[in-house]
């Protein structure tokens, strides 16, 4: 984790606000039919677990989701998903990737903490989300800033 003090006053208004942020990845990489990694926590103390197979999506299918903090489901959270094209222009080309990002969709966790993404298209998925929590007392922070990215491929192949 990262510490960061920034000018904000602190409730009491007598010092900054301090923060700590991480960032936690997953990708997933189909390699042979044995067991199925997706299905495995990381251990982050943000991050998705996807309840459907991403390797096996396809357009027009749906990845379902949980998002998990602090191993937690977190009800009521927000992320976002989008794709970028399986081109390597597309991956190099910062306009093409703002206009892939035109197409993001916002999402919302239910009670069980998980949701829903229509893949739409061929590309490089990525969902993402940050969340914010208080500090533990004693951390020497405030607050604690997760971000957390899951990304997997989709073909267009049937």
């Amino acid at each position: 984790m990262r510490c960061e003090r920034d000018g904000l006053l602190s409730a009491d208004g007598t010092d900054s606000l301090t923060r700590r942020y991480a960032k936690y990845a997953k990708t997933v990489v189909e390699v042979g039919r044995g067991e199925r990694a997706y299905q495995k926590s990381m251990g982050h103390p943000l991050e998705f677990m996807p309840l459907t197979d991403p390797s096996a999506l396809r357009v027009g299918d749906t990845l379902r989701v949980r998002m998990v903090l602090l191993g937690r489901p977190v009800s009521d959270g927000r992320f976002h998903a989008g794709s970028t094209p399986s081109s390597a222009t597309a991956l190099r080309d910062t306009s093409a990737a703002r206009r892939s990002a035109s197409h993001d969709v916002a999402v919302t966790t239910n009670g069980d903490g998980s949701a829903d993404v229509l893949i739409t298209r061929a590309g490089l998925w990525n969902v993402r989300t940050i969340q914010i929590v208080p500090a533990a007392k004693g951390s020497g922070a405030d607050w604690d800033v997760h971000w957390a990215t899951l990304v997997f491929a989709v073909t267009d192949r049937k």
